[in-house]
């Protein structure tokens, strides 16, 4: 019973001491859930603050390492990273996938207040200035991410009149979308795992999802144009 109440008062001040962290800004969930994963151990000693945050600077550096070997080498770049998710990616006028039916016209129309909409997000109290980075992004002939224009504000954050200087050189007319040609080369990649996947299935007598996977390739061929340049 002694052991049980010792163990339970060490995990009572570990996660205390997680708490401590995580006010802190050390937040990283992996990093924290081993740590208390390890605390609750009884042969384990209880870690302090101090050999929490080696751990944590360990990790980092590992990351670190991690992201300049797949050529982020500018700090900034790494910085910005760490703040993106997985909303970064969406177009702001633009469909949302192959199933959007919204007409593009009404999207460009309200294109304008779109990106407003994000700009003052970034820029308090900066309607004015932000209008016209709007109608400077209106101009693109590529879609903008919201990602885009986050990555504007991180690298102009408090100074809008610089930011306004630098939208258009920074984000109007960059390519954001694949060419034809790429899109034909993943397509084929795709249709080549989807036929060995056929042949497994055929193998195995699954011949309900062979046919299915044979229909889906047949699909896939038919929505490139002209279908003469598919060769698989």
């Amino acid at each position: 019973q002694e052991t049980k109440n010792s163990l339970h008062r060490a995990k009572v001040r570990m996660l205390q001491r997680l708490r401590v962290l995580s006010g802190a800004g050390i937040t990283a969930s992996k990093d924290l859930a081993a740590l208390k994963k390890d605390s609750t151990s009884a042969t384990t000693a209880l870690p302090t603050k101090r050999t929490l945050g080696e751990h944590i600077r360990q990790q980092q550096l590992k990351e670190e390492e991690q992201l300049e070997s797949l050529g982020l080498i500018d700090l900034a770049d790494r910085q910005w990273l760490r703040t993106t998710t997985e909303d970064m990616g969406r177009f702001v006028a633009y469909w949302d996938s192959c199933l959007d039916d919204r007409d593009m016209l009404q999207i460009l129309k309200n294109a304008k207040e779109a990106y407003v909409n994000e700009l003052e997000k970034l820029f308090k109290n900066q309607h004015s200035r932000c209008e016209h980075m709007a109608e400077s992004l209106m101009e693109s002939r590529f879609p903008i991410s919201i990602g885009q224009i986050h990555r504007l504000g991180f690298d102009f954050a408090g100074k809008p009149a610089a930011a306004q200087e630098a939208v258009h050189a920074r984000i109007v007319n960059l390519p954001t979308t694949s060419s034809q040609g790429n899109e034909l080369k993943a397509l084929g990649l795709f249709v080549a795992g989807a036929k060995r996947v056929q042949q497994l299935c055929e193998r195995m007598k699954l011949q309900t999802l062979a046919q299915i996977t044979e229909e889906t390739i047949d699909k896939s061929r038919e929505i490139c144009t002209p279908p003469s340049q598919t060769n698989f």
